[in-house]
């Protein structure tokens, strides 16, 4: 038998069993291999990626928008990055009667403000136009009505009369 193996083994078969096993090992690496060659444009779906698979390198710089964001929060906002810029703000000024308020008492004013829902606003009275020993604090109690609460901290009874105040409304921009 060995005879009839040693006549069967030539240069040939040799070759073609060689041949063989680089072809089947070629195939599984190249079955186990993918380039971007390989992939035809658009084809690639989310389901073909797996989960968490995507980090922040893997995304072009300044490629995603406030279209691809469902929602920020305070922790996805580098500190010291946002600048007056991002923001629109729109002052303005109202004179209101405060009147007099009395000895260790407070009084709310009240006045419309349209236009501001989920805004933010910042108000300080003028104080060309105040009487120093009063504090003004705001109370922004629905979407149309803005309060102030003057309150004299004061022995006697104090008239502010009428008091210029500058209202700043800042509107992010966002949404949420």
């Amino acid at each position: 038998m060995l005879r009839t193996l040693r006549s069967r083994l030539t240069y040939a078969n040799v070759t073609a069993t060689l041949a063989l096993f680089v072809a089947l090992g070629g195939t599984a690496y190249a079955v186990n291999t993918v380039r971007s060659t390989d992939i035809v444009d658009g084809e690639v779906k989310s389901v073909d990626i797996g989960n968490n698979e995507i980090g922040s390198g893997d995304v072009k710089d300044n490629s995603i928008n406030t279209f691809d964001v469902h929602s920020f929060l305070g922790a996805d906002v580098v500190d010291g990055s946002l600048t007056a810029k991002d923001f629109t703000k729109r002052e303005l000024s109202v004179s209101l009667l405060v009147g007099t308020v009395g000895a260790n008492t407070c009084k709310y004013v009240h006045f419309g403000l349209t236009g501001v829902a989920d805004e933010s606003l910042l108000i300080t009275p003028e104080y060309a136009s105040t009487t120093t020993t009063l504090m003004y604090d705001l109370e922004y109690r629905s979407t149309d009505v803005l309060s102030i609460k003057v309150c004299n901290p004061t022995p006697a009874a104090i008239d502010d009369g009428n008091t210029a105040f500058r209202i700043l409304v800042i509107d992010s921009g966002f949404e949420g």
